[in-house]
């Protein structure tokens, strides 16, 4: 059956332009809606994934220090233990890059309600490093004699090492320039190294032992003692280039960490097992007596606007109400560290 003309479909009224016109706008903002919801998701999954990548490399990097920290070679002791002879009476001391006399150190941060609320605290770890460099004969003959090791050392003039072996160990200042031969010196008093325009004053050595024959070491190293390098790494948290991050010796190594809170493991009775966990400067702490460490991170996700409203924490039980100001999602990541080289 055929349509006469006056039948045939010759447009779209208004009503059913408008309700074409309701429906596409309906459809392209639940379009919308979709695609913000997911992008949102895939924001929120992918801070949370840098957040906990940061906090695992940042951990990383601390559990490795503390578990080689104060290790002093064969002697199994701290290095506490060892005849220190950097002279701290010198005008070019300073404590920040010399003072090799404890394994670990630390300060805690300014004063809060709790734990949880004190400031950030700083820690310090003393690492030695074997450097494959043995003592060689000659040995001695005297206590103040330089010491031979092995060609292919890392030494340079103005290097702190330790020297060991199972019995006595000795941190010095190297103060001539073994780069080129395999004789390690080691006078009494400040020198320069670096000769040129990097030249740096170095503070010395100071005689503890007293010897007349010049400066003299705790004993005459024979070949079974090692040279070992000695690494003073401090931790802190300080401002970076996305808010706050973790630093080593004033290097940013791990943004997105604002806190760390550092608790230190004291064996009281000589079993070898922490008795308490306490911050630094508590009355009674003696860091020779610390065992392990109990390390607390604050890792923020980079990104603001991340969670709908602030979101607290908890840190050692506290817990901790985010800033008002931010929607960054704040994560703890809290691990017990023992310290190897003081335990049997």
């Amino acid at each position: 059956m055929r349509l006469s003309p006056k039948n045939r479909q010759l447009g779209l009224s208004l009503v059913e332009l408008m309700i074409a016109v309701a429906i596409g706008i309906f459809l392209t903002a639940g379009l919308i809606q979709l695609f913000s919801s997911s992008q949102q998701t895939y924001r929120v999954q992918e801070n949370l994934s840098r957040l906990q990548e940061n906090a695992r490399f940042a951990m990383q990097i601390i559990s490795r220090d503390v578990r080689m920290a104060d290790y002093a070679g064969c002697k199994n002791s701290s290095v506490s233990e060892a005849t220190n002879h950097i002279d701290t009476t010198s005008g070019n001391y300073d404590p920040a890059l010399h003072q090799f006399t404890a394994g670990i150190g630390g300060t805690n941060g300014a004063a809060g309600a709790s734990v949880a609320l004190d400031g950030s605290d700083i820690l310090t770890l003393l690492n030695a490093s074997d450097s494959g460099a043995a003592v060689q004969p000659p040995f001695g003959p005297l206590a103040s004699s330089n010491i031979t090791v092995t060609t292919g050392h890392p030494f340079e003039q103005g290097d702190i090492i330790l020297l060991a072996d199972c019995t006595q160990s000795d941190i010095f200042q190297i103060t001539n320039d073994p780069s080129a031969g395999t004789t390690i010196g080691h006078v009494t008093g400040s020198f320069i190294s670096n000769p040129g325009p990097t030249q740096i004053a170095e503070p010395g050595n100071f005689n503890p032992l007293a010897c007349a024959a010049g400066h003299c070491l705790s004993r005459v190293y024979t070949g079974e003692a090692s040279l070992y390098t000695l690494t003073l790494n401090t931790y802190d948290i300080q401002g970076g280039v996305n808010g706050f991050a973790l630093f080593r010796n004033n290097q940013e190594i791990v943004e997105g960490i604002e806190n760390m809170q550092v608790l230190y493991g004291q064996d009281n009775n000589n079993d070898n097992t922490a008795d308490s966990y306490v911050p630094a400067g508590t009355a009674g702490l003696t860091m020779d007596n610390v065992v392990s460490l109990r390390v607390s991170l604050v890792a923020f996700t980079i990104d603001d606007n991340v969670a709908t409203q602030a979101i607290p924490y908890t840190i050692f039980g506290d817990t901790v109400a985010s800033p008002t100001n931010d929607r960054r999602i704040r994560r703890v990541f809290t691990s017990t560290i023992a310290l190897r080289n003081r335990l049997p």
